[in-house]
């Protein structure tokens, strides 16, 4: 996948399995080189048991997640864009992209990588939904060649880290 510049100095990589409205190679991962990523934040609700002389605090088995945002380098087709809005649109209309049902679980992977780009920690986020995908700001400049990026915010249920 070609970038506007060099992704060399980007250390995170998101990668979604395909989904069935891409027109991708068939066993192609859609690739995000991301230069922000947030490990969302995770809370855990607090009940208190009633008892005749004063509550007792216990934990609920309810966990709360932040949702997960990155910002990422946008492909010079704009495959990895087009592959986020259209996946936001089938959430709308699932059956003109293809989904069986308006929640088509789809799992992605922040690859935490080493200075040699190998992947030292994967984290996976399961049952991604897209919240909201974030404006492109178009400006030419000459004495520079960053990347095209945008922002993008998921709601997910639950992530695993695996090494």
């Amino acid at each position: 996948m070609n970038n506007f510049s060099n992704s060399a100095d980007v250390n995170f990589r998101f990668t979604f399995p395909m989904l069935p409205f891409m027109n991708y190679e068939k066993g192609t991962d859609v690739l995000l080189y991301c230069k922000n990523v947030n490990l969302p934040g995770v809370a855990g609700e607090i009940t208190n048991i009633g008892t005749p002389f004063i509550p007792i605090k216990d934990v609920s088995n309810v966990l709360t997640y932040e949702d997960l945002s990155l910002s990422f380098a946008i492909d010079e087709l704009f495959k990895n864009y087009k592959y986020l809005y259209n996946w936001r649109l089938a959430l709308k209309n699932p059956e003109k992209f293809g989904f069986k049902t308006k929640r088509e679980k789809v799992n992605g992977t922040l690859h935490i990588l080493t200075n040699n780009k190998n992947p030292i920690i994967d984290i996976v986020f399961h049952n991604l939904l897209p919240v909201s995908i974030g404006n492109i700001d178009f400006a030419h400049t000459s004495s520079t060649s960053d990347d095209l990026m945008v922002n993008a915010s998921f709601a997910f249920d639950y992530f695993t880290i695996e090494e």
